[in-house]
Order: C-alpha cells, then sequence, then structure tokens
C-alpha cells in the first residue's frame, strides 16, 4: 500500500499524541510494512515500542532517545532530520 506522505505524518501525529490508539486493533490495523521506506518504519516501530513501555504521549525528542540506542537506525533518523 503506497501512502501520501501527508496521511503519513498525520498516521504519526495521531499516533504520538495518542499512543493507546494503537491498542484499538479492531479499528486501526496497522504493521511496519504498511510504510514505504525505512524511515517511516523505524518512527512507526519506535512509538509502537514507546506505548508497550508505557509511555501516554510521544515527542520526537522520545523517539530520537530510544533510537540512540540504535546507532544504525538513529543515523538514517538523523539523516532525515
Amino acid at each position: 500500500m503506497t501512502l501520501d506522505k501527508q496521511i503519513v505524518m498525520q498516521i504519526f501525529g495521531s499516533l504520538m499524541k495518542q499512543p493507546e490508539l494503537l491498542s484499538e486493533v479492531d479499528n486501526y490495523s496497522l504493521i511496519p510494512s504498511d510504510f514505504e521506506s525505512a524511515f517511516e518504519r523505524y518512527i512507526f516501530i519506535s512509538t509502537a515500542n514507546l506505548y508497550k513501555e508505557g509511555a501516554k504521549n510521544i515527542s520526537i525528542v522520545d523517539i530520537d532517545s530510544y533510537l540512540s540506542e540504535k546507532p544504525h537506525i538513529h543515523e538514517t533518523f538523523k539523516k532525515y532530520n
């Protein structure tokens, strides 16, 4: 599935504000392969993992910190600013 970049940004914004949406699998079914680029998949996986760890609200700083523990992935994240 190819998603428009604006739609992808809306999805990430919504998930970062309300990560509990990830638990509503009956209404929303997203998986990493729904996202086209590795960058998008990293953001989605980071958001999902932060939610699983208990995050109630996720910021870009939280994602940056999470990915900084994975240097090769963090490089891709920094590349796309």
